[in-house]
């Protein structure tokens, strides 16, 4: 049997270096199967890396641009 680790970076760049750190690293995002998959054995990972805190949920609006970053729920952009 594996350990797996579980890791919360606060920012993109920590997250990519863990998933460079992992031998097999998987992101975790909202809405994904990954964790029942993980559950039945169809897939395997060393390490999860949570992006929830990783800075990609954000909205900024500008008088020539909107930019949505792409972890922000769909009800903050409503």
């Amino acid at each position: 049997m594996y350990e797996l680790q579980y890791t919360k970076p606060s920012n993109i760049n920590s997250a990519v270096a863990e998933f460079d750190k992992a031998e097999d690293g998987k992101y975790l995002a909202g809405g994904m199967t990954l964790i029942p998959t993980l559950k039945a054995r169809l897939a395997s990972s060393d390490v999860l890396i949570d992006l929830k805190d990783s800075g990609l949920s954000s909205i900024s609006v500008s008088s020539t641009e909107d930019v949505i970053g792409s972890m922000t729920r769909h009800c903050d952009v409503a």
